[in-house]
């Protein structure tokens, strides 16, 4: 069980570091991109809700809420997708609290190693990640070296968190 998640851990992270190297290399197209992806969604789920609210039968007062929420859900979607950088400030936040989240396990994975060393390197790496998921989620800097440091910080969060699991592995 120990190896299987030790294995998910390592694809994982090999995932989010191509992530911080596409978002360090292409900020805007990142972020657009995530932000028009989430626009589609919502559109279909609001398109989903407006024919399930349709299709049940006869329109009564009791359906109008929800067909209201469908279309103001419609709504929502086509503003994102046709101009994503409204709601790019609500991604870095996503994105600091994932950081700071991976930051965390991090910091547990460290601690369990620190127990061979006096102050290990990933104890130190692991807070300079919490702390840098913290400076990306109250968004200190503009939206595109917000997206530039979520990918650097990607990259390094990945590389302490793959430095760490083989390192405990050993």
């Amino acid at each position: 069980m120990k190896k299987i998640l030790n294995n998910t851990s390592m694809v994982t992270d090999v995932i989010l570091l191509i992530l911080g190297v596409i978002m360090l290399c292409r900020p805007w197209d990142v972020m657009s991109n995530i932000v028009r992806v989430i626009g589609i969604l919502l559109v279909i789920v609001g398109a989903v809700v407006i024919i399930t609210a349709v299709m049940g039968g006869k329109i009564d007062s009791s359906k109008l809420p929800t067909i209201i929420g469908g279309v103001g859900t419609v709504v929502a979607g086509i503003i994102f997708w046709s101009r994503p950088w409204i709601v790019v400030n609500a991604v870095e936040k996503v994105f600091g609290i994932i950081i700071v989240l991976h930051g965390v396990m991090n910091l547990s994975k460290a601690l369990r190693v620190g127990k061979q060393e006096k102050i290990p390197v990933e104890l130190i790496l692991s807070v300079v990640s919490i702390v840098l998921g913290v400076l990306v989620f109250f968004g200190i800097f503009g939206a595109t070296q917000v997206v530039k440091i979520i990918g650097a910080v990607l990259i390094f969060n990945s590389c302490l968190s793959i430095w760490t699991s083989l390192k405990n592995s050993l």
